[in-house]
């Protein structure tokens, strides 16, 4: 029994493409937890810089303006800080997985000591 091909039509349901990542890896893993975070970091943080601003009692449109520029630079500052949080950890574990490759490569018999030791 196959995935409905209803599911195949949304992009991050698919399968990732990478050769290493499980078949049950999708891209939803990797963008549902910093979009709940976002969310919920971005409601708090322009609810009260709305409440700081509504506190000096200005025009109500002050309010509105800075209650969009708030929303505004919390969501490019959430994407930025995101995208370069998850290409730092990806280039990390590239290079670890290419240090590795290239132990079990050049000295195995040192590598399976040290697998043994740990298992």
């Amino acid at each position: 029994m196959g995935t409905p091909r209803f599911w195949n039509r949304i992009p991050f349901l698919k399968p990732l493409p990478d050769k290493g990542a499980s078949p049950h890896e999708t891209q939803a893993n990797a963008v549902l937890r910093p979009v709940v975070f976002g969310a919920n970091d971005g409601l708090v943080s322009n609810l009260a810089l709305v409440m700081g601003v509504a506190g000096a009692n200005p025009a109500p449109g002050v309010i509105v303006l800075a209650g969009v520029a708030g929303l505004l630079a919390g969501a490019f500052s959430m994407a930025v800080g995101e995208y370069i949080s998850v290409r730092s950890q990806r280039e990390l574990l590239d290079h670890q997985l290419a240090f590795e490759r290239t132990q079990i490569r050049d000295t195995p018999d040192q590598e399976r000591e040290i697998l043994a030791r740990v298992y």
